[in-house]
């Protein structure tokens, strides 16, 4: 039956070469789109990130309700007060954005980067491909001036040189020493080629001046809610003792979302319908056992009869079939002998029987081959 049907097919092609071109142009647009689309799928929704324990990750934003922000950048003071008083988390970190100019070695460069706490790696369980991460003493004012580059930025500029570690750039007119190479998953978070420590000088700071990315890791045991309530107490107690915070709180952000945003969630989400399948029977001249009639040719060979009642389509709503093929409905439809019958299709795939065999799919049936009935809602095909 198979390699019949896979006859038939290549005869109707040849025979219509301009109907084949769209077919095969239309199937190789849906591979195509299925396949971008499952990308950004798996990318975004199915893959985990790339962390320790991500589930455990979330980003400490500021919310200011009258300024009508539900999530925004927190300032360096207020990211000091939420350390001090915050007891939910295990570990807090923070990441801002900065510029470099490259110079003394080839061509001048310009890179983006950030300015990155050494609490940041040991928060996102990150190690670096090549040296180390920034250390607490590198922090603060007056220390030795260092940096992490990209694993992209090393192969391409660097060519993959191991001996870069430990040697001087010049960024921004100052001399910087290599301590490490960051691996790719640094740059969702913090997107650039070029890292520093994350200097903090409280007497410089303005604490209505919101220019860092705060995240912690709650505790073992700590819900998102618990750390939320807490968090909530902590920004009263910021705003008590600073008056220009008080209409400024906080929200916690997992960090899925604050990569995939609920709406995006929602739009990448492919809907999927229930199957409710019509059973049915396709059939030739109803029989009294319901089953197709077959004729024998005068060589002996079996044939398929030229009128068959044909249940095909998913934009169907109503078809004329057999009364064998009622039957098998089960819809509750008397045949009473008569030819034919009218049935509901629902905008579904079909179950097709025969006999005590049945097929699942598309208009595929044992004596319909499925290029046949595609496209098609109820017909009487032609042998």
């Amino acid at each position: 039956m198979l390699l019949t049907d896979l006859r038939y097919a290549a005869r109707v092609l040849r025979k219509s070469p301009l109907v084949t071109l769209a077919i095969l142009f239309t199937v190789a647009l849906a591979i195509g789109a299925n396949t971008a689309i499952f990308s950004v799928v798996n990318a975004v929704l199915l893959r985990p990130l790339p962390y320790e324990q991500p589930g455990r990750l979330v980003w400490v934003a500021e919310r200011n309700d009258s300024l009508k922000l539900q999530a925004f950048a927190a300032s360096v003071l207020n990211y000091l007060s939420w350390k001090e008083q915050s007891q939910t988390f295990s570990r807090m970190g923070a990441l801002g954005f900065a510029t470099f100019n490259l110079t003394g070695q080839g061509e001048p460069e310009r890179f983006t980067g950030g300015t990155l706490t050494a609490s940041l790696f040991p928060l996102l369980g990150l190690k670096p491909i090549l040296g180390r991460s920034f250390r607490d003493e590198e922090e603060r004012p007056g220390a030795e001036k260092v940096v992490m580059i990209s694993e992209a930025l090393w192969k391409r500029r660097f060519g993959s040189d191991r001996s870069i570690i430990g040697k001087t750039l010049t960024l921004n007119g100052v001399a910087t020493r290599v301590v490490g190479v960051a691996p790719a998953a640094l740059v969702p978070l913090s997107n650039g080629d070029m890292w520093i420590p994350l200097t903090i000088e409280p007497a410089k700071e303005i604490r209505l001046n919101h220019v860092i990315i705060a995240l912690g890791r709650l505790r073992p045991g700590v819900t998102l809610e618990q750390a939320q309530a807490e968090m909530d107490i902590v920004a009263g107690n910021v705003g008590r003792q600073y008056a220009d915070t008080k209409d400024w709180g906080i929200r916690l952000v997992t960090l899925n979302a604050l990569f995939v945003s609920p709406q995006l969630r929602t739009a990448l989400i492919v809907p999927r319908t229930a199957f409710a399948p019509v059973v049915a029977k396709v059939s030739g001249p109803c029989s009294e056992n319901g089953t197709n009639s077959a004729t024998k040719s005068s060589s002996g060979s079996t044939t398929r009869p030229r009128d068959r009642s044909v249940l095909a389509g998913t934009l169907a709503t109503t078809a004329t079939v057999s009364c064998a093929a009622a039957q098998a409905t089960n819809t509750g439809h008397a045949c009473s002998g008569a030819e034919t019958a009218t049935i509901v299709i629902p905008s579904s795939p079909i179950s097709f029987a025969r006999g005590s065999r049945r097929w699942i799919g598309l208009c595929r049936s044992p004596a319909t081959p499925i290029w046949r009935c595609v496209a098609l809602k109820t017909s009487a095909a032609r042998a």
